[in-house]
């Protein structure tokens, strides 16, 4: 399941490389963009395979990204992966149940990543 484009949406850079690092050594195609709001942009101009985003981030935050997108175009929502801190709110949880995407806890362990991006790529 290699040659895909996929959208990475994080503020922390570090994390964006990182990822982004991964998945072209899987074979993938990776474009980066630093905020939900430059995220949409893209997506309006780009199609993706799959959109991986972090859930908190300034302005635009994952959630928001998702609701854009979901109004924009229901088939790329159901293509995104979304990246969390290990400690969620509230507010954060309803809103993961609720998408029913598959979710990336930070700090990572690759081969979840992994895993967790092939599952998303297929379709699961």
């Amino acid at each position: 399941m290699t040659g895909k484009r996929i959208l990475i949406v994080d503020d922390e850079e570090e994390v964006a490389m990182l990822l982004a690092e991964l998945l072209v050594a899987e074979g993938h195609e990776v474009d980066m963009a630093k905020s939900g709001a430059l995220a949409l942009e893209r997506i309006r101009r780009q199609r993706y395979d799959l959109v991986v985003s972090d859930l908190v981030m300034p302005r635009m935050d994952g959630p928001g990204l998702y609701r854009a997108v979901e109004a924009l175009d229901p088939e790329v929502a159901r293509r995104f992966v979304f990246i969390s801190g290990d400690t969620l709110g509230p507010i954060a949880r309803e809103f993961l149940h609720g998408a029913g995407r598959p979710t990336l806890t930070k700090p990572f362990d690759f081969d979840e990543v992994l895993r967790v991006i092939r599952g998303a790529l297929r379709g699961g």
